[in-house]
């Protein structure tokens, strides 16, 4: 059957190939004929017709035609040499990046993000222009506006609603019981009787060798209690019934009594955590040395910053000649406006050409869209189709596909996969069969794996599918890719792409599904395999098998098929397993088998390096997937080049109109020898403030800050393959800007973009721009600037992309500020005022302050020095540069306004003036708020210091030096109850004849705790101790001064009842005399206008300090393990002096059951017939030459060692256990 069907394909392919080219050769002497033909007869048609039909008059210009209009912004002049100062500084400021933290996030670079940096005069070159390549940050002082300010309670008053009745409240004090409180019955040795039993069966016969002696072990003891009580027996202890209620209250408190709640009185405003950023915390800031570096990580460890200073030396300026040609007008320079109103035109042939169609001229044939249906397959050929001399009509395309035609005994014509035009119909028409209805799809065709597609021959055949066992034959256009093994790749899957650090490739996992015939899978098993062309997919050798699918339960622990990469031809090499061929024997399927290989794979460099920002196709097996650069996760990580790019600036020169920046793009890697594109884009907005310009002023190569790269403002428009249209290569930037202009004509928006030259490995470019504004023509007073700044090069699968923005810029008009801090140090206020930042002309413009009256003399002239009771200007400076009392009418006079005030008149400048003055502020003015106003040009400012605390107050709190570490030895009090001497040394400011309000006192820690079931108070002043304080505070010097001038005071002491409970106070007098109660403090406060501390001393910083010594009592116990801390806190205009007593315990030995090793407290421990016991000695606060400690043992036991802090001593029997 093959054969004879092969036979007849011989014939018919012969035979179609006859057909074709007799068909080829007609086709092409038809077409030469109408060509000719068409030619012949339009040339008399040409040369007949004189009329023209373009429509257009022939015209040349001449020089009437047009005037020539100069555009050159260029003065014409003459060629000169120029000396320039040009900035070649060496400094370079820190800015933090990401080195700047370590692996914790950790800021441990060891240096402040900024510099101090005060232009001078040479930061400007001859001609007074700006040269300074540095920003200016003059030295900032922090003031009290540069912290966080907190409010802080300093009340010792707990909050409380006073005494409220309880129950307790209305019971007697003392029991009605009758009883007292008891322990009842307790065993004695007088409640004993001992018997004695003798155990031992031990020989004492006198004539043994070793007679027996008996000891007690030898007896048992029995013990009768014979008292006929039991323990406890008769205890009493007092209950509620002991106490009666009463109908009165008995706890001698009236209800809310001691009440409290917390007022602004109780609270001062304390200074927090900085939050200027103009300078780090002083007391954070040194200078390194090596130690401050940790030698392993690089990083600072000292936990100090250094901030970087520079001011300019001759040796960051050099002077630089350059050549200036000159300019003198070219034709270049003019623009050309044509004025005759015509158009340059010369006829051709073209022109008298008759567009008017020709009615006797043969229409084209018409093409339809329906294709001539196939020919009816015959047994014998068809004859030669019959040359006609009207062409044929196209087919008419249909949106399916022509059914193919049945098979027959003779060959069919090859189908084809595309309509084309059908030759005309053969004479036996009555054999070609009419189209058909609805065409079917052409049927697949598969290709013998064995013949070569290549070679022309018999061999290359086109077969219609016959069911051959697929493992025989491959498809030749289904997708999927399919090999000649008999198995089709169906599908391939990349997932999982990474990039790790400082890796070269790109990590993937890879999956390539596919389908194969049983006989296809037994026909390759090791000795056979299947090559499958890997391509591009760089697949790793540790890669593993796997099988799913079909057989997915085939094993569970041996593989269907292996496979192995080869590296060399890119190839995968893949066989199926003896087992499984085994298993396709024993369970054949009519359906091919599907599964999937498995493995890991990388993207590396030479993949991506050229592909821009076109995806990356993976191809397998002929089978194919894209991957995506945005799918992958690679950090922070780059395989190819990185930018970086870093934003500074923003600064707003209002002198120059204009805002600077400066940026930064960094590579670590380059940029693989591409250009690196970059774009800024600045917007204004609010649409306040016009553009009008943009400059590049410097560009430096941080491999080489020598070397300056040269700059242009291209005249062309900068490419999108990263290129300038100029031409120029090299180290030449380029950059180009557009306007982006709104209804008004205005510019708003400015995109600029550059062209880089390459960045090689660790190299950075610095740029600095400013863009120029209309300040003159702001129409509102504030304005916000935003500016991005984006870098790139090549593609992005250089993943060579990175944008800076900087912070909004506020714009605004700033006619006048002002502001004012506390000077506690000088007692004053200084106030500044900064007038006309913005540097517009402020001729005949007044400024007045409502404290100027306190600068200004009796001449009507400005004070520059301090004078008694009268404020005066410490600094005058126009635009940073310091004003002295000779010149500073130069920029303005000081009138008498209508007010009768003085105020300022501005002379004709533009200058930035700031002005600062200081006044007084009087000696008692402590947490006051004082307010001061100023205005110039219709806008007001006002500014309000806070008067802060003295800093000549103070108070130290101290236990008498008298006091021993255990206050149990003086004997003085008993029943745990012992006294504390204590002094309170207070300092008060004594300003000559200046009037203090004092308020001084001392709060104790009462120590409430539970003691034996109730509330004990610890530490408190008996009557007779707050007596005696009451009279060492009437002889306190500064109490005396209040008497002796008459100004009225309260004394406070603090009460409380015997639990510490029930706190109130007492105001007493000095003739008050305390017989009982309970005391835990005292307050002092001056009520009248004020007492004079000082009226002979005149240094300005006087102070006077007073002493108060007093005494408390604390409760101890007479047995205490550990020591005991007892506080105080002394108190002096807010400031708190705290010190403790800390009483040493005095059970200084304690014993207690052990075991080895370890401690053991609640019973004792036999350990291999040992006994372990342990001995506390403790520190009882007293230095000791020598400790003996004595043990008493009982009989028979005998210590083996002592062990005391980490030492062992081994004793003899002979050695002495004291």
């Amino acid at each position: 059957m093959n054969r004879k069907l092969m036979e007849l394909a011989e014939r018919y392919v012969a035979q179609r190939k006859r057909r074709m080219r007799l068909f080829k050769t007609v086709t092409a002497l038809a077409l030469v004929v109408a060509i000719c033909t068409s030619y012949v007869l339009m040339m008399p048609g040409l040369t007949m017709a004189a009329e023209t039909y373009c429509g257009l008059e022939e015209h040349t210009h001449t020089a009437d035609c047009y005037v020539d209009e100069l555009t050159c912004l260029i003065s014409e002049r003459e060629a000169e040499t120029v000396f320039t100062d040009i900035m070649r500084c060496s400094f370079e400021p820190h800015h933090h990046s990401s080195d700047c933290y370590n692996a914790q996030g950790e800021l441990s670079c060891g240096y402040w993000d900024g510099y101090i940096h005060e232009h001078d005069e040479k930061c400007y070159d001859s001609n007074g222009v700006l040269i300074c390549t540095l920003e200016e940050h003059p030295m900032h002082k922090h003031t009290d506006a540069c912290y966080n300010w907190e409010k802080q309670l300093i009340c010792t008053l707990p909050e409380s609603e006073g005494h409220i009745h309880t129950d307790a409240c209305y019971r007697a004090k003392e029991p009605t019981c009758g009883l007292l409180e008891s322990e009842g019955h307790q065993h004695t040795a007088d409640c004993v009787t001992e018997t004695r039993t003798l155990i031992c069966t031990e020989d004492v016969a006198t004539n043994s060798d070793m007679p027996h002696v008996h000891d007690d072990s030898c007896y048992e003891v029995t013990r009768t209690y014979t008292c006929g009580l039991t323990e406890g027996e008769g205890a009493h202890h007092h209950t509620d019934a002991c106490y009666p209620t009463t109908e009165e209250p008995t706890c001698g408190l009236f209800e809310g009594e001691g009440a409290h709640t917390h007022d602004d009185s109780c609270y001062e405003m304390v200074r927090g955590d900085l939050k200027c950023k103009l300078y780090p915390d002083p007391a954070k800031v040194h200078t390194h040395s090596a130690s401050c570096v940790d030698a392993k990580t690089g990083y600072y460890t000292c936990g100090y910053i250094q901030v970087l200073r520079h001011q300019h030396t001759n040796e960051c300026i050099v002077t630089v000649t350059a050549e200036d040609s000159g300019h003198h007008h070219t034709a270049d320079c003019y623009e050309r406006h044509y004025i005759c109103g015509k158009e340059e035109h010369t006829h051709t042939a073209d022109c008298y050409y008759d567009p008017t169609p020709n009615p006797d001229a043969t229409e084209a044939p018409e093409v339809t869209a329906e294709p001539t249906a196939a020919p009816e397959v015959t047994a014998e050929p068809t004859a030669a189709p019959e040359v006609t001399t009207e062409p044929t009509a196209a087919p008419e395309a249909t949106s399916t596909p022509t059914e193919a035609p049945t098979a027959t005994p003779a060959p069919t014509e090859e189908p084809t996969l595309a309509p084309s035009v059908t030759p005309a119909p053969t004479e036996n028409a009555a054999e070609t069969a009419a189209p058909m209805d609805e065409p079917s799809p052409t049927p697949a065709l598969t290709v013998i794996p064995s013949m070569d597609a290549d070679a022309v021959k018999p061999d290359d055949m086109m077969m219609p599918s016959l069911g051959l066992d697929p493992g025989f034959l491959m498809m030749a256009n289904e997708p999927p890719a399919v090999s000649e093994s008999g198995m089709q790749i169906t599908n391939i899957t990349v997932s999982n792409i990474i990039l790790p650090e400082n890796a070269n490739a790109y990590n993937y996992s890879f999956a390539a599904d596919f389908k194969i015939s049983d006989e296809a899978i037994l026909r390759h098993g090791e000795g056979n395999k299947i090559i499958i062309p890997a391509e591009n997919t760089h697949i790793k050798t540790d890669s593993t098998s796997v099988w799913s699918g079909t057989d997915a339960k085939f094993s569970n622990e041996k593989p269907a098929f292996k496979f192995q990469y080869n590296p060399t031809t890119k190839q995968v090499e893949m066989w199926f397993t003896d087992e499984y061929m085994d298993f396709v024997r024993n369970n054949p399927s009519h359906d091919d088998r599907t599964g999937t290989m498995k493995m890991s794979a990388e993207i590396r460099k030479d993949d991506v390096e050229n592909l821009g920002n076109d995806d990356l196709t993976i191809k397998f097996g002929g089978a194919s997937t894209t991957v995506k650069w945005e799918d992958i996760d690679r950090g922070n990580n780059s395989l190819l080049g990185d930018l970086r790019t870093w934003k500074s600036g923003a600064n707003v020169n209002w002198e120059k109109g204009t805002i600077e920046y400066t940026v930064k793009i960094e590579s670590t890697k380059g940029t693989n020898g591409k250009n690196a594109t970059a774009q800024d884009v600045m917007t204004a907005v609010n649409k306040q403030m016009a553009l009008t310009n943009m400059t590049v002023t410097e560009v430096k190569v941080h491999s080489n800050w020598s070397q300056v790269p040269a700059v242009d403002s291209a005249s062309t428009e900068i490419k999108t393959d990263g290129t300038c249209a100029c031409g120029t290569t090299g180290t030449h930037i380029h950059y180009v800007y557009a306007n982006t202009t709104d209804e008004s004509g205005k510019v708003y928006t400015m995109t600029t973009d550059y062209v880089l030259p390459p960045l090689s490995a660790n190299e950075t470019y610095e740029i600095k721009y400013e863009y120029t504004f209309d300040k003159d023509g702001m129409t509102g007073e504030y304005d916000q600037l935003t500016n991005t700044f984006t870098a790139q090069s090549g593609g992005k699968w250089d993943h060579s992309q990175n944008s800076s923005n900087s912070n909004p810029t506020d714009v605004q008009i700033r006619k006048l500020q002002k502001s004012s801090r506390y000077n506690s140090n000088e007692g004053c206020i200084q106030w500044t005022l900064t007038v006309n930042e913005n540097r517009f002309n402020i001729k005949d413009k007044t400024l007045t302050d409502t404290m100027f009256d306190q600068l200004v003399d009796e001449n009507g002239s400005l004070l520059f020095s301090k004078t008694d009771g009268k404020g005066y200007v410490s600094q005058i400076t126009a635009n940073n540069t310091p004003i002295t009392p000779e010149n500073y009418t130069d920029y303005f006079t000081v009138q008498t306004g209508v007010d009768g005030k003085p105020q300022l008149k501005f002379k004709d400048t533009t200058a930035k003036i700031v002005i600062q003055y200081k006044t007084p502020v009087e000696a008692t003015a402590q947490n006051q708020q004082i307010t001061n106003t100023a205005e110039f040009d219709g806008e007001q400012k006002t500014s309000t210091a806070t008067v802060g605390q003295d800093e000549r107050y103070n108070v130290v709190k101290s236990v008498d030096a008298s006091m021993p570490a255990d206050p149990t030895k003086n004997g003085e009090y008993t029943d745990g109850l012992y006294p504390v001497a204590w002094n309170a040394t207070y300092t008060f400011p004594a300003t000559k004849d200046v009037q203090y309000k004092l308020n001084f006192g001392d709060t104790l820690d009462k120590k409430v705790e539970w003691k034996n079931g109730i509330e004990i108070m610890q530490h408190y002043m008996t009557a007779a101790q707050a007596q005696t304080l009451l009279n060492a505070i009437k002889d306190l010097d500064v109490v005396k001064k209040h008497d002796a001038q008459n100004v009225p005071y309260t004394i406070t002491l603090l009460t409380c009842d015997s639990q510490g409970k029930n706190e109130g106070t007492m105001v007493v007098s000095p003739e008050t005399t305390l017989t009982e109660g309970y005391y835990y403090g005292f307050r002092f406060e001056t009520t009248g206008e004020g007492v004079v501390l000082n009226d002979a001393n005149t240094d300005v910083n006087a102070t006077t300090s007073v002493t108060l010594p007093y005494q408390t009592t604390i409760y101890l116990e007479q047995s205490r393990t550990s020591g005991v801390d007892f506080k105080n806190t002394a108190v002096n205009a807010g400031k708190n002096g705290d010190a403790w007593y800390k009483a040493a315990p005095n059970d200084l030995v304690e014993k207690k059951f052990g075991n080895h090793n370890a401690g053991d407290l609640n019973g004792q421990i036999i350990h291999e017939n040992e006994l372990y016991w342990t001995i506390l000695l403790r520190n009882d606060g007293v230095a000791h030459d020598e400790i003996t400690l004595t043990e008493t043992l009982p009989p028979h036991i005998v210590v083996e060692y002592i062990e005391y802090g980490g030492s062992r001593l081994i004793l003899s029997e002979t050695d002495s256990c004291q």
